[in-house]
C-alpha cells in the first residue's frame, strides 16, 4: 500500500467520528433502550500496517455500546535493495522495509551454475571405460568434476582439428564447455607379414593421469612408440597389463611427468624403433611402480636408463622399495643398468647361477654396504659397482679374470677387496678403483698381467703381490701400482728366508697379514730346545727323487758333513716312508743341537749361542721388530708365542726349519 492509500484511510476514519458525533444529536431516542438520546463517550483505535483500526462508544446515560472496525492500513514499502547477487556458492539476498513500522521483508534467490571455463580431462576415456574432467569455477575455487562418456557413445562429436595431433572436440551433454581429447595414435606391428598388435602414442596431453587401452581394433596394444608422447604435460600414466616394451624417448620432453606405472609383462625399456636406435624411455621421474617380481625385472632389457628417484615395487596390497635383494636362482644373468640408482637397496645376494653382471648393473645403489657375488662368473664390468658409496667389503670370486674400467670408482666407503690364492684375475682396467678413498691396501694376484691408468688412486699405501719381484716386472701398467709411492709386499705361505723384500700370507680369516718375524724384549735372554723340524713338499720330494737316482750323496756329501753325519742324513731319508716321518726322525737326531741355546738382544749386538758357542752380528738392522743381520737374512725368527724359528738349511729351497720353545732366563 503506498503513501496515497494510506492518507485516504485516514480520512475515512475521521469521517466515520464525525457522523457518529452528529449522530448524538439526531437521534431523539434509543429506541428500546433506556435513553431517548444517547450520550456517547468515543475510544477510537488508529489501524496499523497489520492490525485493524476500531472506534468503540459507551453510552453515558445507559448500557448501549457499539463498535466499528477498519482494515489495516497495510506496509507502505520502499524499493527492493539488493544485499547479495546470487553465485555459484551462496544464494542471492535483496531486502526491503515499510516507511510506517520499519518492518523488513527478504527475498533469496538460487544458486547459479558453476562456470568453467577450461577443462582438465583427469582421466582418458576410451572404448572401454569412462574418463574424468575437471575444471576451476570462475565465480569461486570449487574444483568442479564431472563424467565422461566413453569414446562411442553417442554424445560427442569428433573433428580433425590438427592434421598432427589429431583430437577429439568432446562435448558433454549438461556441461557448459567442450573437452578436447588425445586421439591416440596406434602404429601397426607386424610379424610373417601380419598385423600382430599396435604400438601407441598421442602429442601434446594435458590430462593430468592416463590410462592407456589394452586393445585396438581387436588387436592388442603392445608398446610406446618411440617419442609417443612427447612434449605432453600429463603427471602420471598407468601403463596396463599387457603392454611389453617402450620404446626410446616414448616421454620425450614429458617435463611434467611424476608416476610411471609399469606393468610385470614388460619385457624392453628403450626399445629401438624401426629405423631408429635404441635409448632411454624416460627421464626425471620421480616415482616408478612396478607391478611385477625381482624375476620379472631381471628379464627386462634395459637399453638406456635414467633412475626414478623413488622405486617401488608390488607387495600384496600395495609397493614398497627393495632393502634386501636376492637374486633367484632361476636367472642366470644380470643385464646391463639391472637395478643403477636401486637407492634403497642395502644388501645382495647373488646365486651361483649368474655367470654374467652387466654394465652399471649396481651403479649408484649409494646405500649398497654388502654383497655376496656369483662364484661363477668371470667379468666384473665397467661402472658395475660405480659410485657404490656404503660398499665397504667385497670379495672378488676366483673366476674373474677382468675387473673392467671404472668398476668400483667412486666407492668411497670400500676399504677391503678380497682375492683367495686360487684367483685367475688378468686384467684390472683403467680407474677401476679411482677414488676409493678408503682403500689404502689390496691384494694383486699373481695371474695379472694388466693394470690399467689410475686403477688406483692415493691413498693406496701397501700393494699385497702374490707373486715375486720377478714376475711383478712382467705386469703392463706396474708403474700404475708403484707410481703412488705403495709399499709392495710379496706372497710367502710359509715364514720367508729372504728379507730383502716385505711378505705376508693369509692369516685363518683370511686376511692379508704380514710375516712379523719376531719380537725381540731389550735386555732379556732366553733358552730355547727345538720342540719340531719341518720340510716343504718340494724338498721331501728332492729328496725322494734323489735318492730313487741314487744321488742322495750328492745332498749329503761326505766330504762336508763327514762320512757319519753323511750317513745319518741319507739313512733318514731312505728310511723314511712319509714327510711326516722323515721330520720326526730329523727333529729327533738333531735335537741335541739347540739344547741350552740361548737368544739375546742388549745394548745395540744381538748374540746367538748355541752349544754354548756364542756368535755375535753386528751389522744388523731393526724394523718392525724383526732383526736383519749382515747378509741379509735373519738368525732368528721369534713368534707371538715365543718360539724360536731357526733355518739352518741354506739351500736354493730354503725349506728346512727347526722350531724352538723359548724360555725366558729372567
Amino acid at each position: 500500500m503506498n503513501n496515497k492509500k494510506r492518507f485516504s484511510s485516514m480520512i475515512g476514519v475521521l469521517l466515520l467520528l464525525v457522523v457518529l458525533t452528529i449522530g448524538v444529536f439526531t437521534f431523539a431516542g434509543c429506541g428500546n433502550n433506556e435513553c431517548e438520546t444517547h450520550d456517547f463517550d468515543i475510544y477510537p483505535v488508529t489501524a496499523t500496517c497489520t492490525s485493524a483500526g476500531t472506534v468503540e462508544r459507551f453510552c453515558k446515560n445507559c448500557a448501549y455500546h457499539d463498535e466499528v472496525e477498519s482494515e489495516p492500513l497495510g506496509h507502505s514499502f520502499n524499493d527492493w535493495k539488493t544485499e547479495s547477487e546470487a553465485t555459484c556458492s551462496s544464494q542471492g539476498h535483496k531486502l526491503r522495509w515499510c516507511l510506517v513500522c520499519k518492518e523488513y521483508e527478504h527475498e533469496y534467490a538460487d544458486k547459479t551454475a558453476h562456470t568453467v571455463a577450461t577443462w582438465n580431462v583427469t582421466k582418458t576415456p576410451t572404448e572401454d571405460a569412462v574418463g574424468k574432467a575437471s575444471g576451476g569455477c570462475l565465480n569461486c575455487p570449487t574444483l568442479v568434476e564431472i563424467e565422461l562418456p566413453k569414446l562411442g557413445d553417442t554424445n560427442y562429436t569428433v573433428e580433425n582439428i590438427d592434421s598432427e595431433t589429431q583430437k577429439y572436440i568432446y562435448s558433454v551433454q549438461g556441461a557448459n564447455a567442450e573437452f578436447v581429447i588425445t586421439k591416440y595414435i596406434f602404429l601397426s606391428l607386424y610379424e610373417g607379414g601380419e598385423v600382430i598388435g599396435y604400438s601407441i602414442g598421442g602429442y601434446n596431453i594435458t590430462t593430468e593421469i592416463i590410462t592407456l587401452p589394452t586393445s585396438y581394433n581387436g588387436k592388442p596394444v603392445l608398446g610406446i612408440d618411440s617419442q609417443g608422447f612427447r612434449n605432453s604435460s600429463f603427471k602420471e600414466i598407468i601403463i596396463p597389463e599387457g603392454y611389453k616394451f617402450l620404446c626410446s624417448n616414448s616421454f620425450y620432453n614429458c617435463t611434467g611427468l611424476e608416476s610411471i606405472t609399469l606393468p610385470s609383462t614388460i619385457e624392453e625399456l628403450g626399445k629401438a624403433p624401426w629405423g631408429g636406435s635404441s635409448g632411454t624411455a624416460f627421464y626425471d621421474v620421480t616415482n616408478l611402480y612396478y607391478n611385477g617380481t625381482v624375476e620379472n625385472w631381471c628379464n627386462i632389457t634395459l637399453r638406456g636408463w635414467s633412475s626414478p628417484k623413488n622405486i617401488f615395487f608390488k607387495t600384496g596390497n600395495g609397493y614398497s622399495e627393495l632393502i634386501e635383494l636376492t637374486i633367484p636362482s632361476s636367472i642366470t644373468s644380470i643385464g646391463k643398468y639391472q637395478f643403477s640408482g636401486f637407492k634403497t637397496i642395502e644388501t645382495v645376494t647373488i646365486p651361483d647361477s649368474i655367470i654374467s653382471i652387466g654394465e652399471s648393473a649396481f651403479s649408484g645403489c649409494s646405500s649398497l654396504r654388502e654383497i655376496k657375488l656369483s662364484a661363477n662368473i668371470s667379468v666384473i664390468d665397467q661402472y658395475t659397482f660405480h659410485a657404490c658409496t656404503s660398499l665397504s667389503s667385497i670379495t672378488i670370486p676366483d673366476k674373474v679374470t677382468n675387473i673392467e674400467n671404472y668398476a668400483f670408482e667412486n666407492c668411497e666407503s670400500l676399504a677391503n677387496v678380497k682375492f683367495s690364492i686360487n684367483s685367475l684375475l688378468q686384467r684390472i682396467g683403467r680407474d677401476a678403483f679411482y677414488n676409493c678413498s678408503n682403500l689404502t691396501s689390496i691384494v694383486i694376484p699373481e695371474t695379472v698381467n694388466t693394470v690399467g691408468r689410475n686403477a688406483f688412486a692415493y691413498p693406496l699405501q701397501t700393494i699385497y703381490y702374490m707373486g715375486n719381484a720377478n714376475a711383478l716386472d712382467y705386469i703392463d701398467g706396474k708403474n700404475n701400482l708403484t707410481d703412488f709411492g705403495s709399499t709392495i709386499c710379496y706372497y710367502s705361505e710359509n715364514v720367508p728366508m729372504n728379507t730383502e723384500y716385505t711378505y705376508w700370507y693369509y692369516d685363518e680369516d683370511s686376511m692379508a697379514t704380514l710375516w712379523i718375524l719376531g719380537t725381540v724384549v731389550n735386555g732379556k735372554e732366553y733358552t730355547y730346545s727345538r720342540t719340531k723340524t719341518t720340510v716343504t713338499d718340494q724338498y721331501w720330494g728332492m729328496l725322494k727323487t734323489a735318492e730313487a737316482q741314487g744321488m742322495l750323496e750328492m745332498i749329503f756329501p761326505s766330504s762336508e758333513l763327514g762320512t757319519e753325519l753323511a750317513q745319518q742324513q741319507i739313512e733318514m731319508v731312505t728310511s723314511s716312508s712319509t714327510k711326516a716321518e722323515y721330520e720326526e726322525k730329523l727333529c729327533a737326531f738333531s735335537a741335541s743341537a739347540g739344547q741350552g741355546s740361548s737368544y739375546k738382544f742388549e745394548n745395540g749386538k744381538v748374540t746367538i749361542t748355541i752349544n754354548g758357542q756364542a756368535q755375535t752380528a753386528i751389522d744388523y738392522v731393526e724394523f718392525d721388530n724383526v732383526i736383519y743381520v749382515a747378509n741379509g737374512r735373519p738368525l732368528c725368527y721369534i713368534d707371538t708365542e715365543n718360539n724360536c724359528i731357526y733355518e739352518v738349511n741354506e739351500t736354493e729351497y730354503n725349506t728346512v726349519w727347526h722350531y724352538y720353545e723359548l724360555v725366558s732366563n729372567d
